[in-house]
């Protein structure tokens, strides 16, 4: 009996031997101890202890806890804790809060350069002023192009969007759209295909966070500007509730999608009264006044021109959306002299009836003349136009007596030299569907013919305006 029981005791005691973790240590099994190997999580057994390199150690320094990298240092607050990553004296803190040294800066400008989303490999173009170094946080500049076939980021203003960085001092980012077959042709822009307007935004705000761990940018100073089909792009930055962009920028466009417009920063606009595109102009201007947009906090660019990107107005663009610069009105040159005029508005035609006397066309349906004592008049339009609100850009006088003005698609003709003026239908299409009516911007006449050109039509009329007819190109 007494030999039973010492072979159980001893079985029992070489079984707790082997899983008793204090008996693992001859063996190096033992971890999760002081001076043992970390547990496998990288844990310790003890919430005195820490992991610390693979060793589970005493610890009195909460900063033993938390991995800052190599471009931060841990400190803690005036009373011991709280322990917080502190950039190094040469490094720089991204918008996630990670501290980074920065790239290098031997080259300035990079084309074409990859960028991986959760659907595609996108592309853009960045270009970094030769005052930046990463000392300093920089403002930034998205600036989204138009609808394009070939390098779409580069195709329109790009020197002169350039030479305004260098001046200004802000990091200028190009971010490629997305593009689909198009009557043979690859065609970038930024509404092309369904949904991308959001997947756009989700790729353009990825990248700036992106770029905030390799430049240092200044989160407060972003902005984000567009031209042509690249303005609707910008819009959906101003409706996003969650946006990082302080300052909006509209060339040769406006916006029409949906979604109400939130108060956070500078818009500026530019959008010339014979572009093509001017309408989605009025329809941000309305969503604005709409969604009560401060009037203080907005600029438009008045100017004569069609669907361009102007580089001259990349620096006045910069100066409101960073500095509320709004640009100066100028002085008029010596050889001109101020008159007084009737009404507060823009002037964009001048032309002359039969007897000499001078009228003038300008914005919201307006037509003024002036008397032969130097008197400004506002002439009366009767009728109900094709387009309300919209501008007179340009106007002429048949050798008959017709007077015939135009601009942004309506028409309006006078039977009495021009004292009086009455709105007709517009001008449909003769050989092509385009607009669905002729948007005509420049006219002129010479005897009893009248010629108004537009956007990639044209029409002529020898019975004052009565009758038009179609105007072939030879280009």
């Amino acid at each position: 009996m007494g030999r039973t029981i010492f072979f159980i005791t001893l079985l029992l005691s070489t079984v707790s031997s082997c899983t008793d973790p204090e008996n693992q240590q001859g063996n190096n099994l033992s971890v999760g101890h002081e001076g043992e190997p970390c547990l496998p999580d990288d844990t310790c057994d003890g919430s005195d202890l820490a992991c610390v390199k693979g060793i589970c150690e005493f610890y009195t320094d909460p900063c033993v806890l938390l991995d800052c990298g190599e471009d931060a240092v841990c400190q803690l607050s005036p009373f011991g804790d709280d322990p917080r990553c502190v950039c190094n004296e040469n490094a720089f803190a991204s918008f996630a809060g990670s501290c980074h040294s920065g790239e290098s800066l031997v080259e300035r400008e990079y084309h074409a350069q990859p960028f991986e989303t959760l659907l595609e490999q996108r592309y853009y173009y960045l270009y970094i002023p030769g005052n930046y170094d990463h000392s300093l946080a920089a403002p930034l500049l998205v600036d989204l192009h138009g609808t394009a076939s070939s390098v779409p980021e580069e195709a329109y203003g790009l020197e002169e969007a350039k030479a305004s960085a260098e001046r200004k001092g802000y990091i200028l980012l190009r971010p490629r759209s997305r593009s689909s077959q198009e009557e043979g042709y690859v065609v970038y822009r930024w509404d092309q295909n369904p949904g991308d307007t959001d997947e756009n935004h989700r790729f353009i705000v990825s990248l700036v966070e992106d770029l905030s761990t390799r430049y240092h940018l200044d989160p407060e100073r972003l902005y984000i500007m567009g031209f042509s089909s690249g303005t609707n792009q910008t819009g959906k930055a101003l409706v996003d509730t969650t946006s990082p962009f302080s300052g909006f920028g509209f060339f040769g466009g406006g916006i029409w999608l949906s979604g109400v417009l939130q108060e956070r920063g500078n818009i500026y606009m530019a959008t010339g009264f014979r572009d093509y595109m001017r309408t989605y102009h009025y329809n941000l201007v309305s969503r604005a006044f709409a969604s009560e947009y401060p009037p203080e906090s907005m600029f438009s660019r008045e100017f004569d021109g069609g669907h361009e990107l102007y580089g001259v107005l990349y620096d006045e663009l910069f100066d409101f959306l960073d500095g509320d610069e709004r640009p100066s009105p100028g002085t008029l040159d010596a050889l001109w002299t101020r008159e007084p005029f009737v009404d507060q508005t823009t002037l964009l035609t001048l032309f002359q009836t039969a007897d000499g006397t001078l009228l003038a066309g300008g914005a919201q349906n307006s037509i003024y003349r002036r008397d032969a004592q130097g008197s400004w008049h506002i002439n009366e339009i009767t009728g109900t136009s094709a387009f309300p609100g919209r501008a007179v850009t340009d106007a002429c006088v048949t050798a008959g007596g017709t007077g015939i003005a135009i601009g942004e698609g309506q028409l309006l003709r006078s039977f009495d030299g021009g004292s009086s003026w009455i709105h007709e239908p517009k001008i449909g299409e003769t050989d092509s569907t385009m607009f669905g009516y002729q948007h005509l911007n420049g006219l002129a006449c010479h005897g009893g013919l009248a010629v108004a050109a537009g956007y990639w039509q044209g029409v002529y009329s020898d019975d004052g305006g009565q009758q038009w007819h179609d105007l072939s190109f030879p280009s």
